[in-house]
């Protein structure tokens, strides 16, 4: 299943609550999280700015296992369905 299709399944699901107004705001960025270059990292788009502190902390020993890996990227991913100009949605 594609982040596309749960992305409109949830905003079909918000917007039987909410007036048209409700939504945009909701969907409207807050914050600079996602502003920037977005990259395609495992089939998934993500800021770029994020695969760059991830890969750092690798290089730095910050994340010194695969556990301390999984679970940096178990965050990341959630971060990975931030849309930009359109504010974050959790799936």
């Amino acid at each position: 299943m594609y982040i596309g299709q749960e992305v409109v399944k949830r905003i079909e699901a918000l917007a039987k609550n909410l007036s048209l107004a409700d939504l945009r705001n909701m969907l409207t960025a807050k914050g600079t999280e996602g502003i920037g270059k977005w990259v395609d990292i495992w089939r998934l788009f993500s800021p770029a700015s994020k695969i760059n502190e991830l890969v750092d902390s690798v290089k730095s020993c910050r994340i010194r296992s695969v556990d301390e890996l999984y679970e940096n990227l178990t965050q990341f991913i959630t971060i990975t369905i931030i849309m930009p100009g359109h504010g974050v949605l959790t799936l």
